[in-house]
């Protein structure tokens, strides 16, 4: 298994873990057979619990199983922020301003879409 496809531990994005076990499937060429007993060698934790509950029979092939992870792990899943979340980013009291330009910089790059003028103004009103 590729170092890049890491553990899942049922804490994480449950679509991120699959895109990167794909990308190396794909890389290594792994015949169908193999994709599901490789994909269980990834799970740890309450993830790998999750499967050993899974009845015998349960999974009938990999999209059976792709569907069922993502079932199972969809409270995990990285939700989109709207560009309005980007107003309500506030410096904080006893903030410095060098930390709240680097907290507003890593909030900012997660949400999609914002424009240079958007961020200029949030940022100004949030800096005050």
């Amino acid at each position: 298994m590729p170092q890049t496809v890491g553990k899942y531990d049922g804490l994480g994005d449950p679509e991120d873990h699959l895109n990167l076990f794909k990308r190396a499937r794909e890389v290594a060429c792994w015949p169908m057979p193999l994709w599901c007993k490789m994909f269980v060698q990834t799970l740890v934790g309450v993830a790998r619990v999750w499967w050993d509950s899974l009845p015998i029979g349960e999974i009938d092939s990999f999209e059976d199983l792709e569907s069922k992870f993502i079932l199972q792990f969809s409270q995990q899943r990285r939700h989109t922020k709207d560009q309005n979340e980007l107003l309500h980013i506030r410096r904080r009291d006893n903030e410095t301003v060098e930390s709240f330009i680097a907290r507003f910089n890593k909030e900012s790059l997660a949400i999609p879409g914002v424009t240079n003028d958007l961020a200029c103004g949030a940022f100004l009103q949030g800096v005050n």
